[in-house]
C-alpha cells in the first residue's frame, strides 16, 4: 500500500474506498456530517458516484452543497460531472449554462475533455449544429484537435445520414493529427539538440 503523506490524500483515498464498497447515499451522508472538511477531490468522487448511479438530482444538490454552501472551490472535474449530469437528466441548456459560467467565472478555461462532454451531449440531443459551433469555438480558442470531439461530430452527421459532412470531418481530423505528429517530432528534435542553427 502506498504511504499517503497528507491528511487530504488520506481522506481522498478513504472516500474512494467507501465509494467502491457502499451505496451512494451513505458516502454523501458521511462527507456532509463528518468532522473533517472534504476536499474538492472527495467531493468530485462522491458527485461522480451519484452521477454513475443515475442519481442526478442528488449529484446536483451535492454540487450546490459542496461548492456553494461549503465554499469549496470547484475544479474542472467538478464542472464536467455537473455538465454530464445535466445532459443525462435531459437539461441540455442548463449544461450549456454551466459551460458559460466556467467561461465567465472560473480561473481556468475548459480543456478539450469539457468540449468532449459538451459535443456528445449536444449530438445526443439532436443539436448537431450547436455542437459544430462549439467545436469551431474550441478550435478558435487554440485548443488542439481532439479525436473524441471529432468522433462525436462524425457520429452525429452519420446519424443524420449526412455522409459527405462526416467524411469532411474525418479528412480534417486525419490532416490535423498528421500536423500534430509533425509538430511533436520537430519539438523533440529541437529539445534533444538534433536540430541546430547552422
Amino acid at each position: 500500500m502506498v504511504l499517503l503523506i497528507s491528511q487530504e490524500l488520506a481522506i481522498y483515498a478513504r472516500s474512494i474506498q467507501l465509494i467502491s464498497g457502499n451505496p451512494c447515499k451513505i458516502r454523501a451522508r458521511h462527507a456532509i456530517f463528518s468532522n473533517t472538511r472534504p476536499t474538492v477531490f472527495t467531493c468530485n468522487a462522491i458527485m461522480a458516484s451519484m452521477y454513475h448511479a443515475a442519481r442526478y438530482e442528488e449529484a446536483i444538490s451535492l454540487f450546490q452543497f459542496f461548492f456553494n454552501q461549503s465554499n469549496i472551490v470547484p475544479n474542472i472535474v467538478s464542472y464536467n460531472v455537473l455538465i454530464n449530469t445535466h445532459y443525462d437528466a435531459g437539461r441540455v441548456d442548463v449544461a450549456l449554462d454551466v459551460y458559460a459560467h466556467i467561461l465567465a467565472n472560473a480561473p481556468f478555461g475548459p480543456p478539450s475533455v469539457t468540449y468532449r462532454h459538451l459535443t456528445k451531449g449536444l449530438v445526443e440531443a439532436d443539436r448537431i449544429f450547436d455542437a459544430m459551433n462549439l467545436f469551431r469555438e474550441m478550435l478558435n480558442k487554440g485548443h488542439g484537435t481532439d479525436s473524441l470531439v471529432y468522433n462525436n461530430l462524425i457520429s452525429g452527421f452519420l446519424e443524420l445520414g449526412n455522409l459527405e459532412r462526416a467524411n469532411e470531418l474525418f479528412d480534417e481530423l486525419r490532416e490535423n493529427e498528421r500536423l500534430v505528429r509533425v509538430m511533436e517530432l520537430l519539438m523533440r528534435l529541437i529539445w534533444s539538440g538534433s536540430l541546430r542553427k547552422e
